[in-house]
């Protein structure tokens, strides 16, 4: 079985050397050379983006002491239970991510609380519609 899924992954530097904002090795960059670096990717570009997470260097101590992760089959099976629900609701071809405007108003209506809960945070967070 193949699980497919529409997203896209975007990795940026901060910088074109790569290091700017590194606790341990030091940027040779100029702020010129920064901002023209960032002015490359469009502020309406940006906002598109659904997720903008800073990920910073691993030592390798800090790798080594991870914790193992959770086993494959263990996820697979959590994934398939997600699936049989979706396509129990929605028939065997579609998945949450293909429902229509239609589907979404059935299917994904909130309750009062959950509906003032939403409109405190997009209030407060200043939240858009902006795909």
């Amino acid at each position: 079985m193949a699980y497919i899924s529409p997203f896209n992954l975007t990795i940026l530097k901060g910088c074109p050397c790569g290091w700017h904002g590194d606790p341990q090795r030091s940027c040779s960059c100029t702020p010129k050379q920064i901002d023209a670096y960032r002015g490359r990717i469009s502020g309406p570009l940006l906002d598109r983006f659904d997720m903008h997470v800073e990920v910073p260097r691993l030592d390798y101590d800090e790798l080594h002491q991870l914790p193992a992760g959770e086993e494959s089959q263990a996820v697979q099976d959590r994934v398939h239970k997600a699936r049989e629900r979706q396509w129990s609701r929605l028939g065997d071809i579609k998945t949450n991510a293909e429902m229509n405007a239609a589907e979404t108003t059935e299917f994904c209506s909130l309750d009062k609380s959950s509906e003032e809960l939403l409109k405190r945070v997009f209030n407060r967070q200043h939240l858009s519609t902006q795909p």
